[in-house]
């Protein structure tokens, strides 16, 4: 781990100090061990405790962080739970991720929604060329719009 994993962890364990009656409360109910006689831990990772400053920085390393790239809430969760935990993890990343600024402007909508299809009818009694209509088209991939005219001719 980088250095601010390593300040991280230290943060924790002193934050762990001064909630030691919550994490004996929390230890036959989670199955939590003290792994190296003096902290915390839930399996081998640390247990972080009810603190949501140092819950939104170990998200940040491990979805914010420049090598992390805004993974999604799976990835982000593999990524965390070998190394930290604490109860309601999987509910405090959906969270954090869905409030997540980068990823919900960079977000694929799978769902677009499409206006509805409306005839083009030419006025009655129209005459040719009275009758003009344009269609505004965009290809929200390619981030290009078009402007496409038509003119409808009344041939005899």
């Amino acid at each position: 781990m980088d250095s601010i994993g390593d300040n991280l962890d230290s943060c924790i364990k002193l934050a762990q100090y001064k909630e030691q009656p919550l994490l004996k409360k929390w230890a036959p109910t989670h199955n939590l061990s003290l792994l190296d006689g003096t902290h915390w831990y839930h399996g081998t990772a640390l247990v972080v405790v009810a603190d949501n400053t140092l819950r939104r920085g170990v998200i940040s390393l491990f979805h914010d962080h420049v090598t992390a790239g805004h993974a999604g809430i799976t990835k982000t969760l593999q990524l965390i739970t070998p190394y930290y935990w604490w109860p309601n993890l999987k509910t405090f990343v959906t969270e954090y991720i869905k409030g997540c600024a980068t990823c919900q402007m960079t977000k694929v909508n799978t769902h677009p929604t499409h206006p509805p299809m409306f005839p083009i009818t030419p006025a009655d009694n129209a005459r040719p060329f009275e009758t003009i209509a344009m269609d505004f088209v965009t290809f929200s991939r390619l981030k290009i719009s078009f402007l496409l005219a038509y003119q409808y001719f009344l041939i005899t």
